[in-house]
């Protein structure tokens, strides 16, 4: 029997996340073996993965594994793991991150009900899975159901980059071009893109499960150019929407969305301000990319050029009325 789910998992030097994330998968899948498949593609990783994913071949002859020659980089490898899938819908699902055991029957139970795209709302959890920081990641409040793709975006914008939250019928996916997807694989965004891009050409229906379905994992990411990801790399996803179908007004609410949920709360987290050169860089990145949305002028402009000293006691004085 075909499958009708590829769960594909990429994954790079994360050995000891990666036995946990394998082990709840597992857990989710017993008796619907026959309708999924299981696909590792490791990114040429420099620790002891392959031995972990030995071991669970071992225990599950029937996963495929695969081993690139040399690190390809993460997008690219997303990319790879949809070319070697066999099943209709494909999931690409965190190396670091956990599935409920609930998942795999409810996501088969959506595909079977002719959603060509599910998203599963995920809890958020410290890097050990000992504390759960958010109950919801995800901003819609109930189960609900999307046709029209403007209002999707409008919705989700940028939360749909997660990727662990995100499951689209393979021929969906492949609606964007290769060189199109490649175009963006600097600015970490392509899936995204590929995602936004099949929905709207396929024409298809869309499901969102407020239900927590996966529990992700903080603090185990960096090592990136934070702002040329999700300043430029959003910019573009969302600008080059338009071309595909989308509405000026959706493509505007998405990315009034990135700075309310990703730039704003950032500023305070990377604390970048204190860091004069790094706060010229971030102006002149939200300048270019954001200037047409009143929350740059209102919030992100007076913050970044107002000087450190200032916000600090700024903070202060909020401590202290606080009390």
């Amino acid at each position: 029997m075909t499958a009708i789910l590829s769960i594909c998992i990429p994954t790079y030097n994360r050995s000891k996340c990666l036995g946990e994330c394998l082990s709840s998968i597992f857990a989710s899948v017993v008796g619907h073996e026959s309708e999924v498949e299981i696909i590792i593609s490791d990114n040429a990783s420099t620790d002891d993965t392959q031995n972990v994913i030995r071991a669970f071949h071992e225990m599950h002859p029937w996963i495929r594994c695969h081993r690139n020659e040399q690190n390809i980089g993460a997008e690219r490898n997303f990319y790879l793991l949809a070319t070697l899938a066999q099943g209709e819908n494909i999931w690409i699902f965190g190396d670091d991150d956990k599935m409920e055991a609930s998942a795999i029957p409810i996501v088969l139970d959506n595909i079977r009900a002719g959603y060509g795209l599910t998203i599963c709302n995920y809890s958020l959890w410290d890097s050990r899975f000992v504390v759960q920081k958010k109950k919801f990641g995800l901003p819609g409040k109930r189960d609900q159901a999307f046709v029209d793709m403007n209002d999707l975006m409008k919705c989700f914008g940028l939360h749909l980059g997660y990727i662990s939250a995100v499951i689209i019928k393979r021929s969906l996916f492949f609606k964007l071009p290769p060189d199109e997807y490649e175009s963006l694989v600097e600015y970490g965004f392509s899936f995204l893109y590929a995602v936004y891009t099949g929905v709207v050409k396929g024409a298809c229906k869309v499901s969102y499960i407020v239900e927590p379905l996966i529990c992700n994992r903080g603090g185990n990411s960096g090592g990136y150019d934070w702002y040329k990801y999700f300043v430029t790399g959003s910019s573009l996803v969302f600008d080059r929407s338009l071309s595909n179908g989308y509405t000026q007004s959706a493509v505007l609410a998405a990315k009034h969305q990135v700075l309310r949920d990703f730039v704003i709360p950032n500023f305070v987290s990377m604390r970048l301000l204190e860091n004069g050169s790094e706060r010229k860089k971030v102006t002149g990145l939200l300048f270019r990319h954001y200037n047409k949305n009143w929350l740059f002028w209102v919030v992100c402009a007076p913050v970044l050029i107002v000087p450190s000293f200032v916000l600090h006691l700024a903070k202060k004085i909020r401590m202290v009325t606080r009390r």
